[in-house]
């Protein structure tokens, strides 16, 4: 075999004759000085071959004779084959620190100068080739210079600290830190006139080489105004960088940063140490600054143990307050048996807040109050403060192994027990807990018989009646007396109807029929309780349907055998839910006429009207919004039945089954025409009714939506922070906010993930990487969502709404450490939105809701939409609210109903009033006078 034939056989060959190939060429370079220059020009060209493990064997064969090969590596740097460039970037990086090591050990000048020469030209070859690769092969080419340790890389990798992607970042930092000292007097620099990227990864570099060294100066940048949040908070990542217990004491002393983040991260990092740090904390805790305790608690509380509780203990006795109320939290955070003690103690605080917050903390510790809480009981039969909220506990715990120390309180001699208890069992949404109610009306005080009617009466739950009716007839006179008189005295007629009948029977035969209703679903008990035509015979047909009954019910058997009604249906076994025989789906009537229209029809002649909004109701003609406005579709009537039929073959059954046990349903919906809708299904008195929203395929521009172009251009140009866009339902956040991801997907290079309810617009990857989740089919909540993207590495988050506590914030913490999120919210002002988003937290955590707004807020964009002035189509009216300093330290002192007014006064830093607005709208003649007054809210300053 000559070595033509043998370079053939491996271009084309299996692993085996390859390798055979490889071993030839081997031994023919040893033999031969002289190599054809085309032989080598198709060996290079075989580092593209199938085969990984062949790739790799070629790699060593270059290294090997690299002095006939190195002179044309260079031309396949930057290859259109990948793999081949990827292979020729490692041998250039690996005979470079070949060259470079021999030029640290070589004792001769000359021949130091010689390789390190070598090593230069071949770093200028990979930098200069380095724009012009994948990302995949810059990180190769990062990776490898990093282990030369050449000071000439220095700027290089500075340069690359700016990259928009965060493994280009961190592999230039590593580069950096490889160099070691040499490195320091750039990063210097970089923190003064870099960009924010690189004076983040500045700090972080210097922190790495310089270690507890740079401790004092990093404070001191922390600690100071003369910087900007931005590089303070660069300053603490370069600390945390540090590592080791001896940043300790200087993240305790950023517990008093008056920025929140810092504060919060100080924390975060302090949680790391866990037990390490507990002492540290516990001083805090006599600190006269509100932000250090607040925040060395809520540390602690991450970090204390079994073993801290008696550390702990003696501070749920101090005199301030606020001190004894964080160590509560801290103390839940064990949720041990002891601290649950400790917690209880506080029960007869002189503080009704922290009584309070002791029952709520126990509450939510869950089962593993039960036990010390029931001993609790037993050792304090004379307490009424510690009885009183030990009760509310276990009755808010809604278990039914808190029954027993309850009811033991129903026999006290003292009153106010008793009620405590009656209340108590109450609250426990079972039906033991209901049948032991009702055995209260046995009670030989009277105040505790009528507490337990008062009780039941505001429950006015269908299950509580059922439970009433077992008791009809009982033995006992008073029990009799007051279930009568809780039935007679509901709304729910049907079973008034069915006491009747029921004081007709034995108490053994009233027993029977309520086993019948035991086995009805929910839904099904609610109805017939509430119907006027109830009775036993309607009760006997009714639980002869099995899709009635409760999985692995029996009364449908039981009931038909004895009434001879539905012999049909008792072999009828519990099968997977399917489209047809889901309850809500299933019809009254199987004889109705089927509607002449197809659900995707109905929706296209909406399409085809120019409609928002399709609307679905019993017993009407389909709706359809047209620039704002209901009108007919003159479609025929809908019928409850044929509503069902429509909705049955068009929504999956996962969609049906969720409906069923929601009774609501939001999702979207796609027609064979590839229209999407957003849709809204509902349960009335009728049955199911819907509400369609069109969402057009087409991204959405700023001119298409008449947004202005420069304000959203700079809306979407914000690298981290929080921009709200909020309105009413139907004033088009949704549309919007589409149009600024569709922005940013046009000109720049971003990880953007979307998470919302349900997914509205679907963005095509253009410049970006663009993910869409949507809860209940990707993700459970907004929040397990913006968990899980943070381990993503995104740019840009777009959460759907803020509904919660929780989903404010997680947006919050994501906002506040780097990452740009969009968001909505339900207000109609700017300043609204920032006075509900504080008041949706309790007083004790607004503080520092209001510091992490002032940190993070970038603009909140308020809009509604107007008829335009030729009643044709409707246009956006904008309130603009952007984060200057005068908004954050308005924020920041809690004075929200100043912020109106800094509105007025700030036209400067693109702020705008909604009256401001539609003044420019109709002087340029875009909305009639009409609209204009309509809406305008100060009217005395319409044509001023």
């Amino acid at each position: 075999m000559n070595i033509n034939e043998c370079l053939s056989n491996l271009a084309s060959a299996n692993l085996t004759q390859a390798l055979d190939s490889i071993i030839f060429i081997d031994d023919y370079f040893k033999e031969n000085d002289d190599v054809d220059e085309k032989h080598v020009h198709s060996l290079i060209q075989c580092l593209g071959h199938r085969i990984w493990c062949v790739r790799s064997k070629l790699f060593n064969l270059f290294r090997d004779h690299q002095d006939k090969f190195y002179p044309y590596l260079s031309d396949y740097l930057s290859d259109e084959n990948v793999d081949i460039q990827f292979w020729a970037i490692q041998i250039y990086c690996t005979v470079s620190k070949e060259y470079y090591d021999y030029a640290q050990n070589e004792n001769e000048n000359q021949k130091s100068k010689k390789y390190l020469k070598f090593v230069d030209r071949n770093v200028k070859r990979l930098i200069a080739v380095y724009p012009d690769i994948t990302e995949a092969n810059q990180l190769i080419i990062l990776s490898g210079l990093s282990k030369i340790k050449y000071t000439k890389l220095i700027s290089f990798f500075a340069e690359q600290l700016k990259s928009s992607t965060w493994i280009i970042r961190n592999e230039s930092a590593k580069g950096l830190i490889e160099i070691g000292s040499a490195s320091v007097p750039s990063m210097k620099k970089l923190i003064l006139e870099g960009s924010k990227d690189q004076c983040y990864w500045a700090f972080r570099v210097l922190g790495t080489l310089l270690g507890e060294k740079s401790l004092d100066p990093f404070y001191r940048v922390i600690q100071s105004s003369d910087y900007s949040d931005e590089v303070r908070v660069y300053a603490l990542a370069g600390v945390k960088q540090i590592g080791g217990e001896g940043i300790i004491p200087y993240l305790i002393r950023c517990l008093s940063s008056d920025l929140w983040v810092i504060r919060a991260q100080a924390s975060e990092t302090l949680i790391g140490f866990q037990g390490s740090v507990t002492d540290n904390l516990l001083l805090c805790l006599s600190s006269k600054d509100q932000n250090v305790r607040y925040w060395a608690l809520k540390t602690l509380s991450e970090v204390v143990s079994e073993e801290d509780i008696s550390k702990i203990e003696p501070f749920v006795s101090q005199k301030d307050q606020e001190l004894r109320f964080y160590t509560i939290t801290a103390l839940k955070k064990i949720a041990s048996h002891r601290a649950v003690e400790v917690i209880a103690s506080c029960f007869n605080d002189d503080a009704w807040l922290i009584r309070k917050h002791a029952a709520d903390c126990l509450t939510e510790i869950g089962e593993a109050s039960v036990r010390p809480l029931m001993n609790l009981l037993k050792q304090s039969q004379d307490n009424d403060e510690t009885i009183f909220w030990t009760i509310q506990v276990l009755s808010s715990l809604k278990t039914e192994t808190v029954i027993p120390a309850l009811v033991q309180f129903l026999s006290s001699e003292n009153k106010n027990f008793r009620l405590y208890a009656v209340r108590g069992i109450g609250q426990i949404p079972t039906e033991s807990a209901m049948h032991q109610m009702m055995k209260v009306f046995s009670n030989n005080l009277w105040v505790v018989r009528q507490e337990a009617y008062r009780v039941l009466q505001r429950l006015n739950q269908a299950k509580v009646y059922k439970v009433a009716l077992s008791y009809i007839n009982h033995e006992e006179d008073s029990i009799h007396f007051w279930c009568s008189k809780l039935i007679k005295e509901s709304v729910f007629i049907g079973a008034v109807a069915l006491s009747e009948e029921f004081e007709q029977l034995s108490f053994s035969e009233v027993n029977k029929m309520c086993v019948s209703l035991d086995d009805l679903q929910e839904r099904y008990l609610a109805e017939f309780l509430m119907s006027p035509t109830a009775s036993i015979t309607s009760l006997l047909k009714l639980v002869s349907d099995p899709f009635k009954l409760k999985e692995g019910s029996k009364a449908a058997i039981h009931t038909a055998v004895s009434s001879n009604v539905a012999q049909s249906h008792v072999a009828v076994q519990t099968e997977v839910v399917s489209s047809s025989n889901i309850n809500l789906f299933h019809f009254d009537d199987n004889n109705y006429e089927k509607y002449k229209f197809k659900l995707d029809a109905i929706l296209d002649k909406m399409v085809l009207l120019g409609g928002s909004d399709l609307h679905i109701k019993v017993g009407q003609s389909p709706m359809v919004r047209v620039n704002g406005k209901i009108q007919s579709t003159n479609l025929p009537d809908l019928s409850a039945n044929q509503i069902k039929d429509l909705f049955r073959n068009s929504f999956s059954v996962f969609h049906q089954k969720k409906f069923c046990d929601d009774l609501q349903l939001d999702c979207s919906y796609t027609t064979k025409g590839l229209d999407r809708f957003r849709v809204n299904l509902y349960y009335t008195h009728l049955g199911i009714e819907a509400a369609f929203r069109h969402v057009k395929s087409q991204i959405p521009t700023f001119q298409d939506l008449g947004l202005p172009y420069e304000i959203f251009e700079n809306l979407s140009s914000y690298e981290s922070g929080l921009v709200l866009i909020t309105g009413v339902t139907g004033s088009g956040k949704t549309s919007s906010l589409a149009s600024i991801i569709g922005a940013i997907n046009q000109r720049e290079q971003k990880h953007i993930i979307t998470i919302e309810d349900p997914v509205e617009f679907i963005h095509k990857s253009k410049k970006c990487i663009i993910s869409h989740r949507e809860l209940g089919e990707h993700v459970n909540s907004f929040v397990d969502g913006i968990r899980g993207c943070l381990r993503e590495d995104p740019d840009i988050v777009l959460v759907g709404e803020m509904r919660d506590t929780e989903t404010v914030k997680a947006v919050l913490k994501l906002a506040g450490t780097g990452h740009m999120v969009y968001s909505t919210f339900h207000t109609s002002s700017a300043p609204q939105t920032i006075e509900q988003l504080i008041q949706y937290f309790p007083p004790d955590e607004r503080q520092n809701i209001c510091a992490q707004l002032t940190f993070c807020l970038k603009a909140v964009v308020s809009q509604i939409l107007v008829e335009d002035a030729q009643a044709l189509s409707r246009v956006p009216v904008l309130e603009i609210m952007t984060g200057n300093n005068a908004v954050k330290n308005m924020i920041r002192e809690g004075k929200t109903e100043q912020l109106y007014s800094v509105m007025q006064t700030s036209s400067g830093d693109g702020m705008i009033t909604r009256d401001k607005y539609l003044k420019q709208l109709y002087q340029q003649r875009k909305i009639s006078r009409e609209i204009y007054e309509l809406h305008l809210q100060d009217k005395t300053q319409a044509y001023n």
